[in-house]
């Protein structure tokens, strides 16, 4: 994101341009159920006063299995209030946040039902408040599940999400998300987060519009160790990578459409 000290008119529009449209199924997997990005990829690193954005994707089992028993999901109530969170960011959803009803305290709270056998997607974003002092701040998100054992026994179980983490870190630390190149070419290669890294990373990239592209990562030595065709959403659009298999050293990414190439530096410890 643009720094503190540019001028105002660019720092709304770095903003305009990060903002990304919370679409259920935008990102997928295979399985009767999934939240993605999953705990071992985790959410992304955030800096101090700089605009943040985290999209969350899930699907909702159909049914589900209790020891020997077989189980029909109804719905799952995610809360908007998510403990841990740094302040200055705020949730939406798909479905939409329902407001509260006082009247029962299961439903006395804002929050998005997902209906069973359904897609969904949460939105986190929001400028992170000079108040947070950097560090690694980990998320509480409440869920209930209803359901009926067998077709017939309703079952409500409450349970606290608590694998994921947003690390912040200092204003100015984080990949800057520069529109210039958005301006030349409708598209720009933010980088990948965390970097470095081992394991797995996720590599965001802007694009002005609705495009195919073609991601490579290349070794030092100029091998093309991974090979993924794109198809981007306008705005921010996040791409998992699993780098287990690679060796320690630098990495070039390199992201192209049919006229123009760019390229950013990563690290594998």
């Amino acid at each position: 994101m643009k720094k503190i000290f540019l001028p105002i008119f660019l720092l709304i529009s770095s903003i305009t341009f990060a903002q990304s449209p919370c679409v259920p199924g935008t990102l997928t997997t295979t399985g009767n159920s999934y939240i993605l990005p999953d705990a071992i990829t985790n959410f992304k690193e955030a800096c101090v006063n700089e605009y943040y954005e985290q999209l969350v994707y899930m699907k909702v089992p159909k049914d589900t299995t209790l020891g020997f028993v077989s189980a029909t999901i109804d719905s799952f109530v995610i809360s908007k209030n998510v403990t841990g969170m740094p302040a200055g960011l705020m949730v939406e959803g798909v479905p939409g946040i329902l407001a509260a009803s006082p009247s029962n305290p299961k439903t006395n709270f804002e929050r998005m039902k997902i209906k069973g056998d359904s897609l969904a997607c949460l939105k986190i974003s929001g400028i992170i408040a000079t108040s947070n002092t950097p560090g690694n701040y980990n998320l509480i998100i409440p869920i209930r599940a209803y359901m009926k054992i067998g077709g017939v026994l309703p079952l409500d179980s409450a349970i606290n999400l608590s694998t994921y983490s947003i690390n912040v870190k200092p204003t100015g630390t984080c990949f800057p998300a520069s529109i210039s190149n958005l301006e030349k070419y409708s598209f720009d290669l933010i980088g990948n987060s965390p970097n470095p890294f081992s394991g797995n990373t996720t590599i965001s990239f802007q694009s002005a519009v609705n495009k195919n592209y073609d991601l490579k990562i290349m070794s030092a030595t100029g091998a093309v160790v991974y090979s993924e065709k794109v198809k981007s959403q306008v705005g921010m659009n996040y791409i998992n990578i699993d780098g287990s298999k690679l060796s320690s050293g630098m990495y070039m990414i390199l992201l192209n459409d049919d006229k123009n190439r760019l390229t950013q530096k990563m690290q594998v410890k």
